[in-house]
């Protein structure tokens, strides 16, 4: 080989300012890995804070103050390679595929450490009360049914400890047997020596976290001033491979000739993309596990002597169906049976319905067979400030494509996510309204509602309809007309189950105030009519919430 050709360049040969500025814009894995390569770059940039912090910025801690309180001296080296490279993913929302109602968690840092004792990412469960009536005034005839924030019920902690906690592999075994395999440590020091006989001490582990799941009294958002449980575990969270479950509803015996419902499927195929997020997901080793089938069940149900109108069950999803992406999985303590159903009951909530779980119709052959529980998926979905309101010269300055995102909108004295999306077809630009929680008339994974864009209403021709909807016009607190757009819209109905000789559709009136308020007017066929309001998401204000035995009461005022 001529001596005088190049030889490769080392990562030593590189200088620090350049390195700087190639890791702010690779993943941190890929960071990880390449300090992990060179004995040179771990020894010299291993405990560089420009590294550790930019990295712990990406998910939103700028400052250590939050995390330490049990430890002065921690750094943004411990906070990333403890917590954040392997967790920190998780933050953000997940919505659940849970039949009919959905479900939504929310993880965040927890940044009140110094009120609640301890430090980390906090999982929480969103729970509405009632949606709100406003009865207007006397001019106004009719009711308008406006949403409400959640409150925010924690069900999961992952706590950064002072000080590496030793687990004991017998605590390991009783986990579940499905729980994830993981290495917390991302660097680990070798002991020079001999190590102890390992018949003379127990088989210990490292970890500088600890997993604490809570649980809520029943019923759920009237227990204050009950404890919550806590249960500590070495973990509970599971990363899920693809999947293909599905869940369909009958009306009768199939071998009666009626026909199964497939349920909608989530994430719908239309926010399938939000679910692809591959830097949304924690870096755990992921699992599978074959989809629930109770076909077999069905034969044994009492369908003659049946109380209910409609039977839910698992099943395999069909070959038209989308294989679904990865999830994660929260895994309540396996005991005592009390702890667990009231874990499940917070992940996996269910309003009372005429629908029945085949579960409870053939409980005997059920638990003969095994009684495991469903643990339901939750998949990523993004959320992003609301826009800022346009200039005050420039009237209704927004396009169709900026009420997409997060809304939260009342239903029948209930609040529900909603996901909006334009969609173009043929040249027509459709805004609709997909459900991430539902109920079991309209169930989450299913449109609400939708409009053309192409379909519009004037405002100057339609004021005593505006009137009617509880928008003032003019004056010093009302909406001046040419902010306003309408349009004539449908919404989707039907009777519980949700089978699709059950839906039906209705014709509506759809008044965007705003990039962040609608109002809307669902006329029944009686002709009997009803006004919703919708409003953009507006996030958390962590310090107007009135935090309570693991819950945190929501004070946002969307009026």
């Amino acid at each position: 080989m001529n001596s005088r050709m190049a030889q490769p360049a080392s990562f030593s040969a590189i200088p620090a300012e350049l390195l700087y500025h190639i890791f702010a814009h690779v993943s941190g894995k890929d960071i990880v890995s390449v300090l992990s390569t060179s004995r040179y770059l771990r020894t010299t940039f291993l405990h560089d804070e420009t590294i550790w912090r930019e990295l712990c910025a990406r998910y939103g801690v700028h400052s250590l103050e939050s995390f330490r309180l049990h430890d002065p001296n921690r750094t943004f080296f411990t906070v990333y390679t403890e917590l954040l490279h392997t967790y920190g993913p998780l933050i953000g929302l997940w919505a659940s595929d849970n039949p009919f109602n959905g479900n939504i968690l929310e993880f965040r840092i927890v940044t009140e450490s110094r009120a609640v004792g301890w430090e980390g990412i906090v999982g929480e469960v969103w729970r509405w009360s009632d949606a709100s009536v406003d009865l207007g005034d006397e001019a106004i005839a009719s009711s308008i049914t406006l949403p409400t924030t959640p409150d925010y019920y924690e069900c999961l902690r992952i706590e950064l400890l002072a000080s590496p906690r030793l687990i004991v592999d017998s605590e390991l075994d009783m986990a579940n047997e499905t729980l994830p395999k993981t290495k917390e440590r991302l660097f680990t020091l070798k002991s020079k020596g001999k190590s102890p006989s390992s018949q003379s001490i127990p088989k210990l582990r490292s970890s500088m976290l600890l997993f604490t799941q809570v649980a809520h009294y029943e019923p759920i958002g009237l227990h204050r001033g009950k404890p919550t449980l806590r249960t500590s575990s070495p973990s509970c969270l599971r990363l899920n491979n693809p999947h293909q479950q599905a869940f369909y509803v009958s009306c009768g015996p199939p071998d009666a000739g009626h026909p199964s419902s497939l349920h909608p499927e989530f994430p719908p195929t239309n926010l399938m993309d939000f679910a692809h997020q591959a830097d949304r997901f924690p870096r755990i080793a992921p699992q599978s596990s074959p989809p629930w089938d109770m076909q077999k069940y069905l034969k044994r149900v009492g369908w003659k002597r049946a109380q209910f109108s409609n039977l839910f069950y698992f099943a395999p999803a069909e070959a038209h169906c989308s294989v679904l992406p990865r999830s994660i999985t929260l895994i309540p303590p396996p005991k005592p049976p009390s702890r667990y159903e009231l874990y499940d009951h917070l992940l996996s909530p269910q309003k009372e319905s005429s629908i029945s779980d085949i579960r409870s119709e053939v409980k005997k052959a059920y638990l003969k067979s095994g009684g495991e529980p469903y643990l339901g998926h939750y998949f990523p979905i993004p959320w992003s400030s609301p826009p800022l309101p346009p200039p005050s010269d420039v009237p209704c300055s927004w396009e169709p494509s900026d009420l997409e995102g997060l809304w939260i909108g009342a239903f029948t004295y209930a609040t529900t996510l909603l996901y909006l999306k334009t969609n173009e077809t043929d040249g027509n630009l459709t805004v609709q309204a997909w459900k991430l929680t539902g109920g079991p008339c309209v169930p989450r994974g299913a449109v609400t509602w939708d409009f053309q864009t192409s379909d519009v209403l004037s405002p100057y021709e339609n004021v005593d309809l505006l009137m009617e909807m509880g928008i003032k016009v003019g004056g010093e607190d009302g909406v001046e007309l040419s902010e306003i757009r309408m349009f004539n819209g449908s919404g989707v109905v039907s009777s519980e189950g949700f089978m699709e000789d059950m839906r039906g559709v209705l014709p509506l009136t759809v008044v965007v105030l705003n990039r962040n308020e609608m109002r809307m007017r669902w006329t029944y066929h009686d002709g009997v009519w009803m006004v919703f309001g919708y409003k953009r998401y507006p996030g958390r204000d962590l310090s107007s919430e009135s935090p309570l035995n693991g819950v945190r009461y929501s004070a946002v005022n969307l009026r």
